[in-house]
Formats: structure tokens, C-alpha cells, sequence
């Protein structure tokens, strides 16, 4: 059975995980990794990291980003989430899954009105639209 999946906000207490988070040079292609992702949210941007803990560890990592720009929705209600990814060791667990299952209640507990979330997804990489 798998075990609890749970999304906090980051804090530095996370920095030894995130520092230590991988993904393969093929994901890379894809997906920022997490403490590259973490900087674009010092750029003054309505930008959230979130990180999935799983067996009390960052298992996961993402982004919920307001989409000022309009670039995946319409909503001035949405988030775009971004820079997805699960730790390559842990990949397969369905860590992912359980995380998006969640991601609703979360939004709905820590922001009021956000009522889209929008994940973009890079056609060429076939793991993620199975999610």
C-alpha cells in the first residue's frame, strides 16, 4: 500500500532534499529541477513552490504560478503549475498520481478563488500525459 503523500509550501528546511533532488539528463529536457525552479521564484512573480513529501522526504516537486501572461488560460482564476517532477528513485510509485489527486484540497485550503489549474505538458514526453 502506498504510503501518505502530503504538499507543503518549501522552506528552508527542505534545502538539504532539494539540494540533493535528481532526474535523469532525459527529464531535463522536459522539466526544471527543483532549486533552478526555485529561483524563478525570487523573480518578483506570483510563484508558490510546492514540494510532495512522501515517507517524510521530498519526494516531488512543482510550481503554482498565476498565469498573468495568459499563456495556458483565459481565468484570471488559474494557476499554472509547473516544473513537475518526482525525484528519479521514487519514480514509479505513484507518487505523481496521488499528488495531483490532492492538489485540489490544497488549493481550495491555502488559496482562496483559484478555481483552474492548468498543467502544460510536453507532448514528446509520454510519462507525464498518462498522468
Amino acid at each position: 500500500m502506498l504510503a501518505t503523500v502530503l504538499l507543503a509550501f518549501y522552506q528552508q528546511n527542505y534545502e538539504k532534499d532539494i539540494e540533493s533532488y535528481y532526474l535523469s539528463e532525459d527529464q531535463l529536457q522536459y522539466t526544471a529541477i527543483p532549486k533552478d525552479a526555485l529561483k524563478s521564484c525570487e523573480q518578483g512573480k506570483e510563484v508558490y513552490p510546492i514540494v510532495i513529501i512522501y515517507q517524510q522526504q521530498v519526494a516531488g516537486f512543482f510550481t503554482l504560478e498565476r498565469d498573468s501572461e495568459a499563456a495556458y488560460s483565459t481565468n484570471q482564476n488559474a494557476f499554472a503549475l509547473r516544473a513537475f517532477s518526482i525525484h528519479y528513485s521514487l519514480q514509479g510509485k505513484g507518487i505523481a498520481q496521488q499528488a495531483l489527486k490532492i492538489l485540489d484540497a490544497f488549493i481550495r485550503q491555502n488559496f482562496l478563488g483559484i478555481d483552474e489549474i492548468v498543467l502544460g505538458v510536453n507532448h514528446k514526453y509520454s510519462s507525464t500525459i498518462c498522468l
